[in-house]
């Protein structure tokens, strides 16, 4: 994991816990479908802070890193289009590098890249928010945060989607 998604991740937990704590000391939280919420709003919230810190992916100039923003993923796509459409090269560029061309099959291999990426992590995201909405007590609730290993049944099945729909690319 890259040190950007650990710092991601550490102030997500942060966060999180922050949050907790302000809950129990100030009876913010009066109720367990209250905590669900946050819970939820917890995994999205690092869930998106992972996908936008975006992948490695192999090209022509080596292993280069590519963030996935709104803005990065808008571009991404467009660029996808025109390979789609037919264009046998497009302009696209690593982070902290100048633009340059890709031809479309380097810039497909970035894109399969990112949207196996975004699947995995979405997907996992979703899958603890039914864990948290299937939780009845605060105890469980305070347990659950991203990162935390899911119950076998859950992790079963996040593992099965992923290999029927991507085939088990993470």
């Amino acid at each position: 994991m890259s040190s950007k998604v650990e710092k991601l991740l550490k102030a997500a937990e942060i966060a999180r816990s922050e949050r907790q704590q302000l809950g129990e000391v100030a009876g913010i939280v009066d109720s367990v479908e209250e905590l669900q919420a946050i819970k939820i709003n917890e995994i999205g919230e690092a869930c998106t802070a992972i996908i936008y810190a975006g992948i490695e992916a192999e090209t022509t100039q080596g292993l280069e890193r590519f963030s996935l923003n709104e803005r990065d993923l808008l571009e991404l796509f467009a660029q996808r289009d025109k390979v789609l459409a037919g264009a046998p090269a497009v302009p696209y560029h690593a982070d902290g590098k100048l633009c340059r061309m890709f031809d479309a099959d380097e810039f497909m291999a970035v894109v399969k890249a990112a949207e196996a990426h975004i699947f995995y992590n979405r997907t996992l995201a979703n899958t603890y928010n039914g864990w948290i909405r299937r939780s009845e007590t605060w105890e469980e609730l305070q347990e659950i945060y991203h990162g935390v290993s899911l119950p076998d049944d859950l992790q079963e099945h996040l593992d099965n989607l992923i290999a029927t729909v991507s085939g088990g690319a993470q």
